[in-house]
């Protein structure tokens, strides 16, 4: 029954939120009415495969926008390597000393 109410609670939340849960909206009443009846662990096992569902979907759905999400990401690196003319102080490809020394204290001589 714990399982039931994550998924009720989370997973099908964000897929409402994220507006994909067309298709599913029956099996979302059905778990919603389950859990919300007095005794929702009498017929507990009425709504297994909408939670199977449910869980399938979400999966899937989160699957996806995390390849998204790794898409933009490596494109967004691709631009910053792109930057032909990008060069560091010294004339030098990379991170400067000036990060590292940014991290002491400043000494402000009067």
């Amino acid at each position: 029954m714990t399982d039931a109410a994550r998924i009720r609670d989370f997973e099908l939340a964000q897929l409402e939120e994220a507006g994909e849960l067309a298709g599913l909206e029956a099996d979302a009443e059905s778990i919603k009415g389950q859990l919300a009846s007095l005794t929702p662990w009498r017929g507990i096992h009425t709504i297994e495969g909408a939670l199977a569902r449910a869980r399938e979907r979400y999966l899937e759905v989160r699957r996806r926008m995390l390849g998204q999400q790794s898409a933009a990401a490596e494109a967004a690196q691709a631009r910053i390597k792109d930057h032909s003319g990008l060069r560091f102080p010294g004339g030098r490809r990379g991170p400067s000393r000036v990060a590292a020394d940014s991290r002491r204290p400043c000494r402000h001589h009067p």
